[in-house]
This record gives structure tokens, C-alpha cells and sequence, in this order.
């Protein structure tokens, strides 16, 4: 049913967006209810440095903030620039654009319970505060008290009315993941069904919250969270929020229903119908390819990219996809010829992406000065891309200037990229070394294996044992 208030409400592809409309609608110390599969909140690794002096509750944890700012500020001078779709509603609190932050997960209040231990993994994650512990505030609530504000964790089902003025915030996921236990983005590819429907989320929503100050959607099919099929629930909540999205809703039912004529027949003129009435179903994320990609199996991926290619042959992200697969299975010469197709229509967005397609290629064929000069020409531009530092790394070696390999590995590392191959390589580094550089470069590789969290145990003890080695030598 439509809602008559009219509230204000806005649509967004990638979640992050909203913290930019907060800002311009001078939002202040407002409630959030954030309906989602994911937290999509994390204190950065790299805080600014005024919130490293007060939020440091001892020098030890203060000296590790600071440390962890120069590191970042050493690629990056803008500290917002590790804002993204997981984090984001912390900077809002930080701006006392939120104050208190509800997050309502998928599922009933016996789910809540089941999922104790696992909400207080990440919400002690989340926070990095080992200390924080959930509680009960009552039947279907859990609650803690942190960095001066409250958070609250609950379900639908028991969402306690709420009469003071909120932040609506919705991401589609939240319809489609019907635990957090499966909020991965490759859980079940293809399989993802609706839990609940978007016109029962809006009833029970506008039951409880009596006074919506603003509301934000997210479609967030970006990386796969919500299927392109169910891409229209994020114009019909909008629609049923606000009547002005009628004749969008109306469209997006349409180009849905087209796309999915598509996905049944493979005929072209369906895409192409779907396309027009909405250009996001030519979004890499329009077919399950990408997600198979992450999972390595490249079967399935090409045979979702070619689906799409047989419809629209220039899609610039299905063809960089083949390519991608093309290098993984090594036939390098027929990855350049998707390479090549992909730049006739490439834009500045994803100039990028192809620039370090090409320096992959390059490496793997072994013109390493070729893909030297594209990755240093690159590295000027993204400061923040591990994939340039650790084909850097690689390069550097290879040409015996073990110096310089250390240095990108180092990097490569700090920025996240953490894998056990590139430890063991920046140990091969380090024997090449003097002793006061092989020194540094264990201490470093010391330290941050203490802090990282690695699932492939076997590979790290590997490269603990390979430690011991270095030091010997």
C-alpha cells in the first residue's frame, strides 16, 4: 500500500553513496535503522589522527592507530578514502551525523538467538574493541555500548516501536539472504530466493517507525549481493515510501520482466528491450559470472559471460571477465584479443582495470619491461591497488633487485594483500639482503602475522617454518 506521508527517500546503486546524501541534507544526531545483511559498519584501520588521541584507550593502542594513519597516509593523504560499502555508517557516526545505530538482520528473533556468538564476533571486529560484549536488553534484543553511542541488534519481527525521528536505511540484500550466516556473496550462486517481500517489509516498517525522517535504498546488485533479478524491490520500496516513484517502479517492473524473457529464451531482443527501459542490466553483475570467477570456476563463469556476449557482444565487463579467465588458464594470446576488444569501448572508470590486464599479460609473457612501465605509469594513479605493488614485486625480482622487490612486497602486504605466497616471496627477498634489512624485513613479517587472520593454516605454518630458516641463515 502507498504511503501517503511521502517520505522522503532516495535510491542508490552501491550503499556508501548514502553517507553523501546524509551530508547534504545536513543530517544531525539522528537514529539509524539500518535494514541489512550486513553490518556496513568498521572503524577504520587508519583513523584520523585527532580520533586516534581520544579514541585510544591506552598508549599501546594509541601508538598502533598512529602507526596504522602514517602507514595509510603514506599511499593516501585523504583519510576517507577507505570509506566503502562495509564501513561507512562509521564515518557517519563520527560526523554526529547518526547517533544511535539500530541494525535489523534477516530472519526471526530465534535466528537472533542462534546467531549469538556470531554477532558478537563481529561486532568486537567491527568495533576492533576486544572488550565490547553483546547483551540482552530484552526479548529479541541484543545491545552494547561503545565509542559513546548505543547499538542494538535485533529482527523484524521484534522491532520495538520507535516514536523519536529516525534514518531509514534498506539495502535489497536484506530481502534475498534470509540469515547472516549466508551473506557471502557466492553462498548458493544462482539459488537466492526472497524471504520476504517488499510490500510485507514496508507494512511492518511502517508499523514500528512512527516518524521516518528520510529514507535510502540501496539496490546494491554491485557485487553480487542482490541478484539483477530482484533488482526492481528497490524501486518498488521506493514506490511504496514515496508515490513519486510510481513511474519508475512502473519501468522497472517492465525491464525485469524483459530480462527475465532473456534469461529464458537467450533471445537478444529481450536484453536489448531490458537495456533500454534500464542501462543497469548491462552491469557486469547482470549475469553469475563474476561470482563463479571468485569461487575459480571457470566453467560456469564463461559459460554466464558468453550468455551475455551472444546478446550484446561490446560488453565491456563480460569481455574483460573472458580475458581474466583466458590468462588464468594461460592462453595469453587469445586474452589479449578480448584485451584488445574490451579498449574499443572501455571508458575512464574502468581504463584502469584494462591498463593492469595488460601489464598481467605482459608479465606472464615475459616482457617485464613492458609491464614495468605500465605498472609504474599505474601506480602514480592508485596508490591503494595491491595488484600494481605485488606485479611490481614480481618484476623486481625477477630482475634481482631484491631491494625494490622487499619495498612492493612490503607494500602489497600493507595494503591488505596479505596471501601466504607473498610472505614466502618477501622471505626469499630477504636473503638476498645485509643483515640489517633481512632483519627489518622478518620483524615486519613477525608483526603482521600476528595481526592478520588467515584461513589457509596449513600455508602460514609453511611460512612460519620457512621464517625460522631466514633467521638461521
Amino acid at each position: 500500500m502507498e504511503n501517503k506521508k511521502k517520505i522522503d527517500t532516495y535510491l542508490v546503486e552501491d550503499h556508501h553513496q548514502v553517507l553523501d546524501i546524509w551530508r547534504k541534507q545536513k543530517i544531525n544526531n539522528i537514529d539509524l535503522i539500518h535494514i541489512d545483511a550486513h553490518i556496513d559498519f568498521e572503524v577504520f584501520n587508519a583513523p584520523d589522527i585527532t580520533s586516534a588521541f581520544y579514541s585510544s584507550r591506552s598508549v599501546a593502542e594509541l601508538k598502533k592507530n598512529l602507526e596504522n594513519t602514517l602507514c595509510f597516509i603514506e599511499y593516501e593523504p585523504q583519510i576517507n578514502k577507505q570509506t566503502d560499502i562495509g564501513n561507512y555508517i562509521y564515518p557517519a557516526m563520527m560526523e554526529k551525523i547518526i547517533n544511535d545505530f539500530w541494525w535489523i538482520i534477516p530472519g526471526c528473533r530465534f535466528q537472533l538467538n542462534k546467531n549469538f556468538n556470531l554477532l558478537n564476533r563481529i561486532i568486537k571486529d567491527k568495533l576492533k574493541n576486544k572488550n565490547v560484549r553483546l547483551r540482552y536488553k530484552k526479548e529479541g534484543i541484543f545491545y552494547c555500548q561503545a565509542m559513546n553511542h548505543n547499538f542494538y541488534i535485533t529482527t523484524l519481527d521484534a522491532l520495538p516501536p520507535i516514536s523519536n525521528k529516525v534514518l531509514l536505511d534498506i539495502d535489497c540484500d536484506f530481502l534475498v539472504i534470509n540469515d547472516i550466516r549466508h551473506a557471502n556473496n557466492t553462498y548458493r550462486i544462482g539459488q537466492r530466493r526472497p524471504w520476504i517481500i517488499p510490500s510485507q517489509l514496508h507494512e511492518v516498517l511502517s508499523s514500528r517507525l512512527q516518524n521516518i525522517h528520510l529514507a535510502t535504498i540501496a539496490y546494491s546488485v554491485n557485487g553480487g549481493f542482490t541478484p539483477i533479478k530482484y533488482r526492481n524491490f528497490g524501486d518498488e520500496l521506493a514506490y511504496l515510501f514515496n508515490a513519486k516513484y510510481r513511474t519508475r517502479y512502473i519501468r522497472a517492473k517492465a525491464a525485469e520482466k524483459m530480462f527475465r524473457m532473456f534469461n529464458k529464451t537467450n533471445n537478444a531482443k529481450w536484453y536489448r528491450k531490458a537495456c533500454k527501459l534500464d542501462t543497469a542490466y548491462s552491469t557486469e553483475y547482470n549475469n553469475y559470472g563474476p561470482l563463479y570467477l571468485q569461487k575459480n570456476r571457470l566453467t560456469a563463469a564463461e559459460k554466464e559471460f558468453k550468455c551475455i556476449l551472444s546478446a550484446d557482444k561490446n560488453n565491456v565487463h563480460c569481455l574483460l571477465n573472458m580475458a581474466n579467465i583466458l590468462m588464468r588458464k594461460k592462453d595469453y594470446m587469445l586474452a589479449l584479443r578480448y584485451l584488445d576488444l574490451a579498449k574499443k569501448y572501455i571508458n575512464k572508470k574502468n581504463n584502469l582495470l584494462i591498463s593492469i590486464d595488460y601489464a598481467q599479460i605482459y608479465f606472464y609473457k615475459k616482457a617485464f619491461t613492458k609491464a614495468k612501465n605500465i605498472l609504474l605509469e599505474l601506480i602514480k594513479r592508485d596508490t591503494l591497488n595491491p595488484k600494481i605493488t605485488y606485479y611490481l614485486g614480481r618484476i623486481y625480482e625477477t630482475e634481482q633487485e631484491y631491494q625494490l622487490a622487499a619495498e612492493y612486497y612490503r607494500h602489497t602486504i600493507r595494503l591488505g594483500f596479505a596471501r601466504p605466497e607473498i610472505f614466502m616471496r618477501i622471505l626469499r627477498t630477504a636473503l638476498k639482503l645485509g643483515n640489517d634489512k633481512k632483519t627489518a624485513i622478518i620483524n615486519f613479517v613477525l608483526a603482521t602475522l600476528k595481526k592478520i587472520v588467515v584461513n589457509d593454516k596449513k600455508s602460514i605454518c609453511q611460512v612460519r617454518k620457512y621464517l625460522q630458516k631466514v633467521k638461521i641463515s
